[in-house]
């Protein structure tokens, strides 16, 4: 997976720009409402917007997999195994890099014990499975779930 920092690495710092500049966003387009909230409630809808981030980038891989699927004529057995798919590795090493800022943000912020243990199994998940070799129709899957 070591190649695959070429790809976790840069979209970390999308992810924790992403959050940053979310905060300036939101209390740019709603200054009123914004500034009102509690400084917890800013941040959490500040990191709310990485999440937006993340699902449109799991809508990327589900759409590959729909056309993989359908060019191999709506079979989901034997071509999966056989081949790496370019299309899904941007996807799956961002997903990784997702949940390693998830992990990071959980401990940061003390969100507790359930969200750390959610964001732990979900990066060793997708860790885990962006290592397998000839892995990639995985993440169609995993992002059609996520969705």
């Amino acid at each position: 997976l070591i190649d695959g920092l070429d790809v976790i690495a840069p979209m970390m710092c999308v992810f924790f720009i992403s959050q940053y500049l979310g905060w300036y966003l939101l209390r740019f387009a709603f200054p009123a409402r914004f500034l009102s909230m509690s400084t917890k409630e800013q941040r959490d809808l500040s990191i709310r917007i990485v999440a937006v981030v993340n699902g449109l980038i799991c809508i990327k891989s589900a759409m590959a997999f729909f056309n993989i699927t359908i060019e191999h004529g709506f079979t989901l057995h034997n071509f999966h195994f056989q081949i790496e798919d370019d299309k899904y590795r941007f996807s799956r090493l961002s997903i990784v890099a997702y949940f390693a800022w998830d992990l990071i943000v959980c401990v940061y912020y003390r969100w507790g014990a359930l969200w750390v243990a959610h964001a732990l199994a979900s990066l060793i998940g997708v860790f885990g499975m962006a290592s397998i070799p000839l892995s990639d129709h995985l993440g169609g899957y995993l992002s059609l779930i996520h969705i």
